[in-house]
């Protein structure tokens, strides 16, 4: 778990737009200690779950809030799986969306403060990088990253199908299967 050092401290997070403080001892014990903990809801669907995601050396993990030992249920990652870090917009307020490569997967997060978010993903970048020994980029500008990495001219030439390009072409215009609003 994580060292008592480690335990004691708070780490910044956002809720509501206003910075607050996580306490690491009210969290679940892991066999790491946590780098970053940062409040947020998970979006899907029609569900908002608030809680706490955490970031250490190898795993990220969501805990539902108030879940002092793993009992309501969480999530865990792992950071060399993570594919691709975007900035998202859900309803009026910031969020991010991680994908992980075993799965295809995106999973969305809500956060009360650009300022956290920020913190998070830039946090979840470096530790992804650094886990999978590739480089893994927060992506602010999707458009661009759509024009550099050639989806259009790879289905121009039909190396990919028109499923594939749109399934992209909406990934990167900043749609998500995790918000139905949209």
């Amino acid at each position: 778990g994580p060292t008592a050092a480690a335990a004691a401290q708070t780490a910044p997070a956002a809720a509501a737009g206003v910075e607050e403080e996580v306490d690491l001892e009210s969290l679940p014990r892991t066999e790491e200690s946590y780098q970053l903990a940062v409040a947020c809801s998970r979006v899907y669907l029609f569900d908002k779950t608030p809680g706490t995601l955490c970031v250490t050396a190898t795993k990220l993990y969501f805990f539902v809030r108030g879940d002092r030992d793993g009992s309501k249920g969480y999530h865990v990652w792992e950071l060399a799986d993570i594919q691709q870090i975007f900035n998202r917009r859900y309803v009026a307020s910031s969020a991010l969306e991680f994908f992980v490569a075993s799965s295809g997967r995106g999973y969305l997060f809500e956060f009360g403060h650009k300022k956290a978010l920020v913190r998070l993903a830039t946090a979840l970048a470096s530790a992804a990088s650094s886990a999978s020994g590739r480089r893994v980029d927060f992506i602010k500008d999707a458009r661009r990253v759509f024009k550099k990495e050639g989806w259009t001219a790879l289905w121009q030439r039909r190396e990919i199908s028109t499923f594939q390009y749109l399934m992209a072409l909406n990934k990167y215009a900043g749609r998500t299967l995790n918000d139905v609003a949209q």
